[in-house]
């Protein structure tokens, strides 16, 4: 007798409501335990895609066992409790050996009912690895500037300490302005700098301090040309600017003995920021991009993706590093 597929009586009287309730919940149990199993255990082993001939052959026999073990409960259990004939039932060996029954009766129908669960199921999973992705590409992100800053923020300090004690030597009046702007850098690097994206403005704000100790350390020696045009409604990463007026320092004021003549533009329009900044050279030596340009390179990669063109030039005796970024 097969309560589920019964090619006898099919009237409307065949089943009581209460009868028709117990084979549906028999039904639909095996549907849940047949999601359960291909949700939890099998389609793990084609996600990690090592195990795919595991997981085929726990697919086989998984779901000869469900299809077993509820062909047991429709003969022993449920029959019994509709009033059908125990004495034709079938024993456990028989019913292990009824292939066809099994997978025309049990293995389809389980399969079928089961199939939307599984959809829900793969789309839930691939929501929650997307989010997990982005979770994890957002931590790398965070490390890995956290790891830039850490490299540039003590080397532009020792720059600017050297700079504040060769006054304090020297006794300066110019010392107590100098500790200030320093003052005002600090707060910039061990605060401002823990945000994704500062004020445009605070950032130019923070070139000027900067420039200012420079002023102070190299004196006549130095003529800056500044032409500022910031805004403060668009935001940048921190210290992309700073790092490029500090490599015109360390691997160009620093390395000449005339008079330097640097040059510092930015220009906004339409969202999009145009930074230039020239800087001389001594052309007798090697030019080696520093350190600051690197991470520069790796900080515009990891924060403006397609989203920057940096161009580095040279002539004669001029180092030059124009910067094009779509401003948020």
């Amino acid at each position: 007798m097969n309560i589920f597929f019964h090619e006898g009586e099919t009237g409307p009287d065949r089943y009581t409501v209460t009868e028709r309730a117990l084979i549906i919940f028999v039904y639909q149990f095996s549907i849940i335990v047949t999601s359960y199993f291909i949700c939890f255990r099998i389609i793990p082993f084609f996600i990690d895609g090592k195990k795919t001939g595991r997981g085929i052959a726990e697919f086989i026999i998984g779901i000869y066992i469900i299809a077993v073990l509820q062909r047991l409960l429709v003969i022993y259990v449920l029959e019994p409790l509709l009033g059908g004939d125990r004495g034709g039932q079938e024993n456990i060996v028989q019913v292990l050996g009824q292939l066809k029954i099994l997978l025309r009766h049990y293995v389809v129908g389980a399969l079928s009912g089961a199939f939307p669960f599984v959809i829900l199921y793969l789309l839930i999973e691939r929501q929650q690895m997307i989010r997990r992705q982005a979770g994890i590409e957002k931590e790398k992100v965070t490390a890995e500037l956290s790891a830039l800053k850490s490299q540039l923020n003590p080397h532009f300090l020792f720059n600017t300490l050297n700079s504040i004690y060769s006054l304090a030597i020297q006794q300066s009046p110019r010392t107590a302005p100098a500790v200030e702007k320093l003052s005002q850098i600090l707060d910039y690097l061990l605060y401002r700098c823990n945000d994704t994206y500062v004020p445009l403005d605070k950032e130019i704000h923070v070139l000027d301090n900067y420039l200012d100790l420079q002023k102070v350390r190299f004196g006549s020696r130095l003529a800056i040309e500044t032409n500022y045009e910031a805004d403060a409604t668009y935001t940048i990463a921190p210290l992309l600017l700073l790092s490029i007026v500090e490599n015109m320092f360390k691997h160009g004021v620093e390395k000449v003995a005339d008079i330097a003549h640097l040059s510092i533009k930015t220009h906004v329009a339409t969202g999009e920021l145009n930074f230039a900044a020239e800087n001389p050279f001594d052309s007798a030596k090697p030019v080696v991009e520093g350190i600051g340009l690197k991470n520069l390179r790796k900080q515009l990669a990891l924060l403006y993706p397609n989203k920057h063109l940096l161009k580095i030039s040279q002539t004669a005796d001029t180092f030059v590093v124009h910067l094009q970024l779509k401003l948020t």
